[in-house]
């Protein structure tokens, strides 16, 4: 995980940016979560996985 600082633009707590610019804050796909503030990425809840091919916005899922 990164954090991304941008000036006064970080993102709270349960949302992430993942890249640099003006875009906006996102909250975090389902299964997920972003604990700390300035979250390039929300982390999949335990038993929940995200494949590395998958954008970040995509939810996390889990394994049958």
């Amino acid at each position: 995980m990164y954090t991304v600082f941008i000036g006064s633009c970080i993102c709270p707590p349960g949302k992430y940016k993942y890249g640099v610019g003006d875009d906006k804050c996102q909250p975090c796909p389902a299964h997920s979560k972003a604990p700390d503030q300035g979250m390039s990425e929300c982390r999949c809840n335990t038993g929940y996985y995200r494949s590395p091919k998958d954008p970040k916005s995509v939810p996390c899922t889990r394994n049958i």
